[in-house]
């Protein structure tokens, strides 16, 4: 009895004076989350060197292709912004750059009915590491995201995933597109 009439007195506060914030509010604190810049804390001179993307996907296995297309575009990418020169290995860098791909996650394979019940997004999780000569950590990005919708993963999500790993690294490296 005092369940149901906590429950009503709750409804019907709520139905005379309202939510505590209007959907504006709501909309506009989603957006400072996303407009918040990923940059690296320290300033970075000398040589980098980049080691190939680790695959930690806990037996998922990453493709091959996926790591090394990932590894072929932020190399390009560094070398064409001129702002870093990239050591051939880690000997020679005053930096290393690790990128570790945690995962990739295919959405459900549900037929489209069952939304709701098993569905669930594509995800990629990926972790950088700047490493200075010494050996230590100076730096980590930690990167989740939820895929852009709730059909299973394809190549075209693929490409998307492998592109934002590539545009978030360089994005917390401080290269400009």
């Amino acid at each position: 009895m005092f369940r149901k009439l906590t429950f009503a007195i709750l409804v019907l506060s709520l139905g005379f004076f309202g939510c505590s914030s209007s959907c504006k509010q709501v909309k506009q604190c989603r957006k400072d989350k996303t407009a918040k810049k990923i940059e690296t804390k320290i300033n970075i001179t000398g040589k980098i060197y980049i080691s190939p993307v680790q695959d930690y996907t806990a037996g998922r296995m990453l493709s091959n292709v996926i790591a090394e297309d990932v590894y072929s575009q932020l190399v390009a990418r560094i070398k064409a912004s001129n702002k870093y020169e990239v050591a051939p290995n880690k000997l020679l860098a005053n930096y290393t750059l690790e990128v570790k791909i945690i995962e990739i996650a295919k959405g459900s394979k549900a037929v489209p009915f069952w939304v709701g019940a098993v569905s669930y997004p594509a995800k990629l999780i990926f972790s950088c590491d700047l490493i200075d000569s010494r050996g230590v950590v100076v730096d980590t990005l930690n990167y989740h995201t939820v895929g852009r919708s709730m059909a299973r993963i394809s190549d075209r999500e693929i490409t998307y995933f492998k592109e934002l790993t590539v545009d978030k690294v360089c994005e917390w490296l401080k290269i400009a597109k």
